[in-house]
């Protein structure tokens, strides 16, 4: 199984915008390969200063980063990255 590590940031409108896209994406049994492990960066500082990102939610496949939020970026823009995201990371090699 391949595993995702989300950084999230508790209050963020996109962190909250990016987990309501993960239950609708994952909630079809799509996508059923891959791990979600929701990391707080105010909780476990010595795990995500070990990551380079400057926006939450930013997404990594091992030490790889395959998503970082942008600001303003509309729903419909961050669900399409996200998705294109998770379906780069299902034709990867383990």
């Amino acid at each position: 199984m391949k595993e995702l590590t989300v950084f999230v940031y508790p209050g963020c409108p996109y962190c909250a915008q990016a987990r309501k896209i993960f239950d609708k994406l994952f909630s079809d049994g799509g996508y059923s390969d891959i791990k979600l492990t929701f990391i707080d960066e105010t909780e476990h500082p010595e795990i995500s200063d070990k990551y380079d990102y400057n926006a939450c939610p930013s997404i990594y496949y091992g030490d790889k980063k395959i998503y970082e939020a942008k600001p303003l970026r509309p729903e419909s823009k961050a669900e399409k990255m996200i998705k294109q995201a998770l379906d780069s990371v299902e034709q990867m090699e383990e």
